[in-house]
């Protein structure tokens, strides 16, 4: 019943995270595992928002090189591998590797009941919480990745222990040989219970602090930190904001109350809206953002792009807010309420302007001026046609 539902969806962008993963995991559905990998943007970095799958990894790979270059290199091919080895439906596997049907299986036993549930059918908070859940899945395998890879260049390999009829995954160094390896584990252990990941962290603390083991697990966040430091986003006022998640909280903000937002930004439905408002602001940041662009990738007029989140009002307010006295006087600069704000641009200044600590980041960014600017253009002009 659920696949026969499914079947009936061929637009992928139109399928949650859920969706495609039950395609991936009962399928083998290569072009739903390309929708997630290429297409979902939803991986956040310290310094970085809106990322895909690729850009996530690599994100990671060069941040765990600042410490160590051929553990992240390996890491990285490590981790690749578990999510893009997908065998056919027969069960063949072409690349003899992991199968990424494993890693989507247990995303899905995340959401039960949910596989059939379409994107404009799909509460906010749950898009929101499907999104989460999958870059903890992602990062949670970028840390085995690394632990694994660590221990083979220190010179350890995996041992499967049969025991009371479970297998239970160890690392042991080389210099132990294979015939004495569960004995030795019977002897040491002779209290392990079962193949829970306490019980094997447990089990494998034992093993190391036997062994010796010298290798040191580095912290993810330690390295993203660094290279957030060696490598700091484009120096734009939206920066301060990005990491308050500003962004999030005006994109969630516009998708859950549509029915505010023009028409042409409506049919959009929430989950799009959420999406344009994101990209938006990403773009803002780096300094890209080209609204003709952008509208033509969601589908929208140029009209209701500008009428929304234009840019031609911001040369103006930025003159009118270094109080550029010679373009004033030529008449080149309008009075603040004749400046036609975008919607947008009016919702993030009146954001700004309820919260202490954004008022205070935006202070310090040297944006307060233009943000007063566009309130006060917001009152004069709510007092005009009240």
């Amino acid at each position: 019943m659920i696949m026969k539902q499914l079947r009936k969806i061929t637009d992928y962008s139109q399928l949650t995270l859920v969706n495609l993963s039950f395609r991936i995991y009962h399928q083998s559905d290569e072009a739903a595992l390309r929708e997630i990998l290429e297409n979902r943007y939803c991986f956040h970095t310290h310094n970085r928002n809106n990322l895909n799958f690729w850009e996530f990894v690599i994100q990671l790979r060069h941040a765990l090189s600042l410490y160590n270059e051929p553990l992240s290199e390996k890491t990285f091919d490590h981790l690749i591998d578990k999510f893009i080895n997908l065998p056919e439906l027969s069960g063949h596997n072409r690349n003899h590797g992991p199968d990424c049907r494993n890693q989507f299986r247990s995303f899905l036993h995340k959401f039960p009941g949910l596989e059939t549930a379409e994107l404009n059918d799909t509460k906010l908070e749950q898009f929101i919480e499907q999104e989460r859940e999958f870059q903890k899945l992602v990062y949670r395998h970028f840390i085995w990745s690394q632990r694994e890879c660590q221990r083979e260049i220190e010179g350890w390999n995996r041992y499967n222990w049969e025991r009371n009829g479970m297998t239970i995954v160890v690392y042991l160094p080389l210099s132990l040989p294979g015939q004495e390896r569960k004995k030795w584990l019977e002897t040491f252990i002779p209290d392990a219970q079962n193949g829970t990941p306490v019980e094997k962290e447990r089990i494998q603390r034992i093993i190391d602090q036997y062994f010796r083991f010298t290798g040191r697990f580095l912290r993810i966040d330690d390295c993203l930190d660094e290279l957030s430091e060696n490598h700091p986003a484009p120096d734009s006022p939206f920066d301060q904001f990005t990491r308050k998640r500003l962004r999030d909280f005006i994109a969630n903000e516009k998708a859950s109350d549509i029915s505010r937002l023009r028409p042409c930004i409506q049919k959009l439905g929430r989950l799009k809206v959420r999406k344009l408002v994101l990209t938006i602001m990403e773009e803002i940041a780096e300094d890209c953002f080209q609204p003709s662009l952008l509208a033509g990738k969601f589908g929208l007029q140029p009209s209701c792009m500008s009428h929304f989140a234009g840019r031609e009002w911001t040369k103006k307010l930025i003159e009118q807010n270094r109080g550029d006295s010679t373009a004033r006087k030529k008449g080149l600069i309008p009075e603040e309420a004749e400046i036609k704000i975008p919607d947008l641009y009016k919702n993030i200044a009146q954001y700004l302007a309820m919260e202490p600590e954004w008022i205070d980041a935006a202070k310090k960014s040297g944006v307060w001026d233009s943000i007063t600017l566009i309130t006060a253009a917001i009152n004069k002009d709510n007092h005009n046609h009240g």
